[in-house]
This record gives C-alpha cells, sequence and structure tokens, in this order.
C-alpha cells in the first residue's frame, strides 16, 4: 500500500482504510466545524460534510480553520497510543498520515466538483405501455444491468487523479474543470507546477507551450548505451529547463565539471521518467531542486546506474522509499544546491546501508 507522504506519487488505500479516515471526518471532524462555524450549527453532520465537500472554496476554508487552529483538533490528531502527532508524514490513529488524509480530501472535492459540472444531460425516457408493463412482468425476465459510460468527468478525474495531493489545489478545482483531458495527460506531474487560477486560465486559452506540443515523452534525450556522447536530444521542456536551472543555479561549478560534462549529465537526468518526475513532484521538490537532485545522484551512481533507478523500469518501492526521505530531509524548503547536494548524498549512503540501492 502507498501513500502521498511516504510512498511516492500514487496514493492506494483499501477500503477498511477509506473507511476509518471517512467516519473521523464525518464524525469528529464534522463535529468540531458544526461548533465553531456559526454558519454550520444548524445543519446535521451529514447536511455539513456534503454542503463542504461540494464546495472547493469551502473546504479551502475549513482547512485553513484546521492550520489556524489546530489545537481544536488535539484529539484527532493522536497516533494509535494516543500521543499527539505533529508531522505531516506521522500515522496518525486512523493507519493514515495527515499528508494521506489532505490528498484523500482534495480527490473526493474535485471528483464531486467534476462530475457536478461536467454532468451529462439525461434525455428523458419514455414511458412504456401498459401492454409493454404487462408482458415485461409475465415474462420475469431478468432487467440487465446497463454499464455506465465514462463520462469526460471521469476522464478528467483519471488523468488528475494522482496529482491531487495539496490542499493549494482545492481553489484550483473549478480551473481544472475546462481543460482538454488530452492536455491534462500531456503535462502529467508538471501540472503542478500550475499554481495559480491565472496560470490554468491562460493554458486553457492558448494551449501547451510550443516546446510542450514536441514533447511527447518524459524522457528528453536519447542515453547512448556505449556511454558515448548522447544523441541529440529530442526538443521538450524538461531538457531545455533543466539546462537553464542548470546555468542558473551554477552547477557546474557546484559539481567542478566543464560544461560540456554539465550537457552530457542534464542530457541524461532529462530522461527520467513520468513515474520518476512524479514522485519528486509529490515530495514538493519543484524544478530547482528536482534538477539539483537528479544531476547529484548522476555524479554520484554513474549515468548507467541513474537509468536503471529512475528510467522507465523505475521500481515503485524504491520510489516510495527515497520520497519518504526526501520529506524527512526537507529537501523541498532548501534553497542553496549544496545543501541539496548534501542532503541527497546522505539518503543515498542510508539507501545504500539497507540495501536499497546495491
Amino acid at each position: 500500500m502507498t501513500t502521498a507522504s511516504s510512498k511516492g506519487q500514487r496514493i492506494s488505500l483499501s477500503a477498511s482504510a477509506i473507511g476509518r479516515v471517512n467516519d473521523i471526518l464525518r464524525g469528529p471532524v464534522i463535529d468540531i466545524f458544526l461548533e465553531h462555524v456559526p454558519a454550520f450549527r444548524r445543519l446535521t453532520r451529514e447536511q455539513a460534510f456534503d454542503i463542504i465537500m461540494n464546495n472547493p472554496v469551502l473546504t479551502d476554508e475549513c482547512l485553513k480553520l484546521f492550520r489556524k487552529k489546530p489545537q481544536l483538533f488535539d484529539n484527532i490528531l493522536v497516533d494509535a497510543r494516543g500521543r499527539p502527532v505533529g508531522g505531516e508524514d506521522q500515522t496518525l490513529a486512523c493507519g493514515r498520515s495527515l499528508a494521506d488524509v489532505v490528498a484523500l480530501i482534495v480527490r473526493a472535492v474535485a471528483k464531486r466538483h467534476f462530475h457536478a459540472r461536467l454532468a451529462p444531460t439525461r434525455p428523458i425516457a419514455a414511458t412504456p405501455s401498459l401492454w409493454r408493463r404487462l408482458i415485461a412482468r409475465l415474462r420475469r425476465s431478468p432487467v440487465p444491468r446497463l454499464r455506465r459510460k465514462a463520462t469526460r468527468a471521469d476522464s478528467l478525474y483519471r488523468a488528475l487523479r494522482e496529482f491531487l495531493l495539496y490542499e493549494w489545489q482545492l481553489p484550483l478545482i473549478p480551473h481544472y474543470v475546462p481543460l482538454p483531458v488530452s492536455v491534462v495527460r500531456r503535462l502529467g506531474p508538471r501540472i503542478l507546477e500550475y499554481r495559480q487560477p491565472q496560470q490554468l486560465k491562460t493554458l486553457l486559452l492558448e494551449g501547451l507551450p510550443p516546446e510542450d506540443e514536441n514533447d511527447d515523452s518524459a524522457s528528453a534525450a536519447i542515453i547512448g548505451e556505449t556511454g558515448d556522447a548522447p544523441r541529440p536530444a529530442r526538443p521538450g521542456v524538461n531538457a531545455e529547463a533543466m539546462w537553464k536551472a542548470s546555468q542558473t543555479l551554477g552547477l557546474g561549478r557546484l559539481f567542478d565539471i566543464d560544461e560540456n560534462e554539465m550537457r552530457r549529465t542534464i542530457a541524461h537526468v532529462s530522461a527520467v521518467s513520468g513515474r520518476t518526475l512524479a514522485a519528486l513532484a509529490a515530495a514538493g521538490l519543484k524544478m530547482r531542486e528536482t534538477v539539483v537532485v537528479l544531476c547529484t545522484v548522476d555524479r554520484l551512481l554513474g549515468h548507467t546506474r541513474m537509468a536503471e533507478l529512475f528510467g522507465a523500469a523505475a521500481g515503485a518501492e524504491f520510489l516510495s522509499e527515497i520520497t519518504a526521505l526526501f520529506r524527512r530531509e526537507g529537501v523541498a524548503a532548501m534553497r542553496d544546491p549544496a545543501n541539496i547536494r548534501e542532503a541527497t548524498q546522505k539518503i543515498f549512503t542510508e539507501m545504500r546501508k539497507s540495501g536499497l540501492v546495491p
């Protein structure tokens, strides 16, 4: 089972785990809002829950109240032994971390909103005649269950699901609705780079930037098996953006390599899989942190091992473990590239000791 906080990008919660989380949200959590939000005081638990979950902006306000007054939730933010839990990634009594619960809420709100906004119009069914009703009763034949066709709401939700992780996305949910599903699929984890409504509006009006239109996979370079210089990279936002970031951050100086070797390194790290980029995004890493981390790994382990760990065959368990370690070390909050490199080296030293990296 995987989680957003400690098991990479994908969250796979069992039915029992979802049930426990839902029971707490619909019960003790809603009770707190009923007591402390005057507008909810005349509502039942179920009414308040539905009103909150059906409105992304209201859900966001409720989470802001939670962040502003965490003391109201002290009895809920405890582990299985009743001890206070302060970290986003620590396991709560329900068996999930706070980061998991937030992601579950964001996904549930998005799914409701997509289906409400994109609900297909249903044709009015003609009333069968008396004779037809009588014949149907006499035949006593079972009514076949019609398989529901996937709607645009379903397709949009599936395209976004693994990237619906953070509470800052709640105000963006209405702005995800008009986006073409094809654009969302092309963006993949890069949808997390769009953090403002205006950015999504521009994306809707203008479409993907020209460089993205030419980027048909997460790879932006073809790696030569012989170790020679890689063949020219396909035009794509990943390789170009990573190169620019490496220049801005002065990574050539940081790793003490010349421009040609820096270009080789960027060509290799830009060929990581979409799953890898999603895992790093789940750990909160943006472009600058991602470039430093991947370059560090490439310089530390070499091109071949880098491709094995982070390429198309990247293992889910490995990515889950490394995502948890990046979160623990707080890499996403680091500003100095040297600190990011040092933290990455520390993480890989630990993973080698544990046998996750031979």
